[in-house]
């Protein structure tokens, strides 16, 4: 929702006074400033209630007191970790009213802060999945958008689950739409809240009364619209209209795309209603009660017989990194490593499908060797035909030195490029080296990056001995 927050350097009154002034000067906020206060001058998704305890709190706060002794922590925030468990699932908070950069006025989170947090646990190779522990009842709607599609990104690396502990309202919701499961921690936890609106204030009967009389000099007529003491028109109603409108399209769209459901139904949903426990898993916000304790337990290797597992069984149940996989895999390229760390498997899945992936690639090499040998043989069979009595010709097998020594990869590029460059395709090219120079063929093949592992290496040099 839009609402105006009231300015800590003045009083109820919504016109300037000496008082208020006086306050601001003695304060000295022009010289210390209040962290982010900006941010709180815009449209925001939240609960009604919240919000107007947090207007009324700004009306008594001991301002510079509070900025003083807030501004380093909130700056020292930035760098926050968040926490792993043994078992690779990377914990981030979503705690309290949510601001792009918290300021020293709110208790909340930074939406920067934990995409920040979302992106590196998704790029953490010894993170397995990552799950938000969310207790908010939503925030700004500036960095709600850029932190749900965060999530939404993240979701498509590895799994995200959201866990709402007691409530995750409005921008909240938005955000824990776009995780693979949303959990609620309780039976009473509160959740949705899906809508926008503003709140509009009309204080020009009031400036009447007062004797006051507003002018806004304008260029472009919806500029200084709802000013204070000013008639708040039809015109300038629709257009705010079409605001909240807008930016409520978009909240609806990332929850219907998130939580898998129809455009249509999300509209239902979105009706700024606050669902609890079994209602929202019967609405389809939410996937069940769950608690968060619970739900880390699930990432958790399992055993038989319910006794502890032993602590290296634990550390191999744990996802590998990539140095793992390589140590484990010689040879193995990086679609294979990115494939294993996608699917999180452990030290006996990497081994087996690396297994199979060997067997795959020799096949794979045994078809290659035997349809060049067979080319090969097609090809002598037709120059011999064409060429009967002709002499001087380089033998098969006889242009180059036994035992080929040197930069195989770069030389045999270089003789390819040679027949290329006498008229040959590339391919008839290949078949023209491999003919006259089987020792710089056997050689490439030797060299190339896919064929480094001894099995390979073995049976390349076994089909060059027949």
């Amino acid at each position: 929702m839009e609402k105006a927050v009231p300015n800590p350097t003045t009083s109820k009154d919504p016109y300037p006074t000496e008082a208020a002034a006086r306050f601001a000067a003695e304060a000295g906020i022009a010289e210390l400033g209040v962290p982010h206060l900006a941010e709180y001058f815009g449209p925001w998704a939240i609960l009604p209630e919240p919000f107007e305890a947090a207007c009324a709190q700004l009306e008594t706060i001991r301002l510079v007191e509070h900025v003083r002794s807030t501004q380093a922590a909130i700056e020292g925030g930035l760098n926050l970790p968040y926490e792993v468990t043994y078992d690779g699932t990377a914990i981030i908070p979503i705690q309290g009213p949510l601001m792009k950069y918290v300021s020293s006025l709110s208790g909340g989170s930074s939406t920067v802060v934990i995409r920040r947090q979302i992106d590196l646990a998704a790029a953490d190779s010894e993170v397995r999945r990552i799950v938000l522990a969310i207790d908010s009842p939503g925030g700004t709607v500036a960095g709600t958008y850029a932190l749900a599609q965060t999530v939404k990104e993240a979701n498509a690396q590895k799994p995200v689950d959201a866990v709402i502990e007691d409530l995750g309202a409005s921008a909240a919701y938005w955000v824990a739409s776009q995780a693979r499961k949303v959990w609620l921690a309780t039976p009473t936890t509160g959740s949705g809240a899906i809508g926008t609106y503003a709140v509009i204030r009309d204080w020009s009967a009031r400036a009447a009364q007062m004797g006051l009389k507003v002018h806004v000099i304008r260029a472009g007529q919806f500029k200084g619209a709802g000013e204070a003491g000013t008639e708040v028109t039809a015109e300038q109603l629709a257009e705010w209209q079409a605001r909240v409108d807008q930016l409520n399209d978009f909240f609806v769209r990332g929850v219907a795309s998130g939580r898998r459901m129809t455009l249509a139904r999300a509209r239902e949903l979105a009706d700024g209603r606050l669902y609890i426990g079994e209602d929202a898993v019967k609405a389809g916000l939410a996937d069940g009660v769950k608690t968060l304790a619970a739900v880390l337990a699930e990432g958790k290797p399992r055993n038989s017989g319910g006794k502890a597992m032993s602590q290296e069984k634990q550390e191999a149940a744990v996802a590998l990194t990539v140095a793992d996989i390589r140590a484990i895999c010689e040879g193995a390229d990086d679609a294979f490593i990115v494939a294993q760390l996608s699917a999180g498997a452990d030290r006996d899945a990497v081994q087996k499908a690396w297994q199979g992936e060997l067997l795959k690639r020799q096949a794979e090499l045994r078809k290659q060797i035997e349809t060049q040998k067979q080319e090969l043989a097609e090809a002598r069979a037709k120059r011999e035909e064409k060429q009967p009595e002709q002499h001087g010709v380089e033998p098969v097998g006889e242009g180059g030195d036994q035992g080929y020594e040197g930069d195989a990869v770069a030389d045999y590029d270089a003789a390819v490029r040679e027949k290329v460059a006498t008229g040959l395709s590339r391919q008839a090219a290949c078949l023209a080296v491999a003919r006259q120079r089987p020792d710089l063929h056997e050689a490439n093949l030797l060299a190339h990056p896919k064929n480094q592992g001894s099995k390979t290496q073995a049976l390349i040099r076994e089909r060059f001995e027949m």
